[in-house]
């Protein structure tokens, strides 16, 4: 993830599924000139409605765990934050249809994230990682930058994970 940062200029985030919420294992943090965020640290834990993140996660985990994550409370952190359970799910599908997600603004106006998840050898979810920054840097003609760099990374670190 240090690489990731580097490479991009982006601060990196390691997700993990925690019941009904993503939980932040790790964090590596680029700096960002002149910007005011409240960045999560690792044992932070946010619902799954906001950021690429734990969107990512929204549209990997199983039926019975999206059920769950979209029967708490969704809070709107900005204008364009989604809090309805119907078109989250609806969402959910397009995210595991695509592979990824770039949030954009729902998290924090003036940032972006790029998502994606992370399997073991198995082909089993165990997280997602995910890199954020300004919209301008993460985003060009409405396209993610970064996106082959983060699947790159999201695979070695998917074939690092050793489970039973």
């Amino acid at each position: 993830m240090s690489e990731l940062t580097e490479r991009t200029g982006t601060t990196a985030y390691l997700w993990v599924y925690h019941e009904g919420t993503a939980l932040c294992v790790e964090r590596v943090r680029a700096s960002i000139q002149n910007v005011q965020a409240a960045w999560f640290t690792v044992g932070s834990r946010t619902t799954l409605n906001c950021g690429a993140g734990p969107r990512t996660l929204l549209g990997f985990i199983t039926p019975e765990q999206l059920k769950f994550a979209l029967s708490l409370e969704l809070p709107k952190k900005t204008p364009v934050s989604q809090t309805n359970p119907k078109l989250l799910a609806r969402e959910a599908s397009a995210i595991r249809e695509r592979g990824w997600e770039l949030a954009i603004d729902d998290f924090v106006v003036g940032l972006a994230a790029l998502g994606m998840p992370i399997y073991d050898r198995q082909e089993r979810l165990v997280g997602s990682v995910s890199i954020t920054t300004l919209t301008a840097q993460l985003v060009k003609e409405g396209k993610p930058r970064h996106l082959d760099l983060l699947k790159k990374t999201a695979d070695e670190i998917g074939f690092r994970v050793l489970r039973d």
